[in-house]
């Protein structure tokens, strides 16, 4: 049974200050998903993890929530933080498992497919317990050193006409990191981190309605934005806004919503 859509969402004043105003009331603010935010099944499903029909949304909902993406979304993919995260994975499946780079390469691809993480797929088909050591291989200390305050993130933030939070496949440790680094770590009213959701994380349906349960939100009026086709489309196919961001252009012939930069982000709220 879905949650019922509140008479009341939350817009933010600033430094992590809210008010609580009707739908009435915000009749002429409040945001809601723009026609082009509406969509039909989604054709780029590309691993067993989201299958399912997505259905139309609402063309009445008002959003209450936006939920965040963190890594590649928040921060460029230019600063190649990513790409070091990936290495140091291929390394620990070529020590743990004994294999060559390029079958560690090929076995994580095949595995998402089925599982959101290498850790996930580690637990449920290697046996592997000792999770603290894999973080600590994969996000050492000053693995976001190469990230600077961003002053422009965080004014971009505060603009916005809804209470934000993260969804994020890392550890929070990682995710601490980033948003202090960033100098955003108070704009957010939640946190979810891989750990909160027992290591089973996007695109899973259960990863994103556990996050929205806690927000007391639905699908429907939690716009999602993220990096990782398969973890928009995941989304969507429990019926809500999906966003790509897609900075480096890697999927132009997406049908559905998609922006190159952050910021473009107003584009789709009025």
């Amino acid at each position: 049974m879905g949650l019922a859509v509140s008479a009341f969402f939350t817009l933010p004043l600033g430094r992590g200050k809210h008010r609580h105003v009707s739908i009435a009331e915000a009749k002429h603010g409040a945001a809601r998903v723009r026609p082009s935010m509406q969509g039909h099944p989604d054709s780029f499903k590309r691993n067993t993890l989201c299958t399912n029909q997505v259905p139309e949304y609402d063309h009445g909902m008002t959003l209450q929530y936006i939920l965040f993406d963190l890594d590649n979304t928040l921060y460029s993919p230019r600063y190649g933080l990513e790409l070091h995260v990936g290495r140091r994975i291929t390394e620990f499946l070529v020590a743990y498992l004994g294999l060559s780079p390029e079958e560690a390469l090929g076995q994580r691809r095949e595995l998402f497919r089925h599982y959101g993480t290498t850790l996930e797929w580690l637990i449920a088909e290697k046996g592997y317990t000792d999770i603290e050591a894999y973080y600590q291989a994969i996000h050492p200390e000053g693995e976001a050193d190469t990230l600077a305050p961003d002053p422009g993130l965080r004014d971009f933030l505060e603009s916005l006409p809804l209470p934000q939070g993260i969804l994020t496949n890392s550890p929070r440790e990682h995710a601490d990191r980033i948003l202090a680094k960033l100098g955003v770590a108070d704009c957010f009213t939640h946190i979810f981190d891989i750990r909160w959701n027992g290591f089973k994380g996007k695109p899973h349906a259960e990863a994103f309605r556990r996050a929205l349960n806690t927000l007391g939100t639905i699908p429907e009026t939690t716009l999602f934005i993220d990096d990782t086709l398969r973890c928009v489309s995941g989304y969507r196919a429990l019926g809500g806004p999906g966003l790509l961001l897609d900075e480096e252009n890697r999927y132009p012939a997406y049908p559905y919503p998609r922006i190159r930069d952050l910021r473009d982000l107003r584009g789709f709220l009025h």
